[in-house]
């Protein structure tokens, strides 16, 4: 039987994915005039997103609110998950530092990026190759 309490992580976490997403989109338009010099809007989303996060972290560790796994569920999971990914990516460097996992830290911090540029342009590459095949 489907209950309230079992949906209420779904719910949480989709209610900040749309606040997330919405802000995303939002920063991004506003920032639209200046795209064409640098990313302005993706920079700033990833920067305040990471410091979010931070922030949350930094206040929350070991506070022992009952309550704040769900707006953990909220804020973190929902709308800093749609907002931006790179503060998870961010979180994940902190929380292997944090636990002196240094050698993962290091590895997850440096292989992300480049595996996720070259991702990125393999999938641009493949989807030109599979116009092609149509065209």
């Amino acid at each position: 039987m489907i209950t309230f309490h079992s949906l209420k992580t779904p719910i949480l976490i989709s209610l900040g994915a749309i606040c997330g997403s919405l802000s995303r989109h939002y920063i991004g338009w506003y920032f639209q005039p200046f795209e064409k010099m640098f990313p302005f809007g993706t920079f700033l989303v990833n920067i305040s997103g990471c410091f979010l996060v931070g922030l949350f972290v930094g206040l929350t560790v070991a506070s022992g609110f009952p309550k704040l796994d769900e707006f953990r569920m909220f804020f973190v999971v929902g709308f800093l998950g749609s907002y931006t990914t790179f503060s998870a990516y961010a979180l994940q460097t902190l929380l292997l530092t944090k636990n002196h996992h240094y050698p993962q830290a290091l590895l997850y911090c440096l292989t992300t990026p480049v595996c996720c540029l070259v991702a990125v342009f393999a999938g641009y590459f493949i989807a030109k190759a599979i116009k092609g095949l149509f065209t």
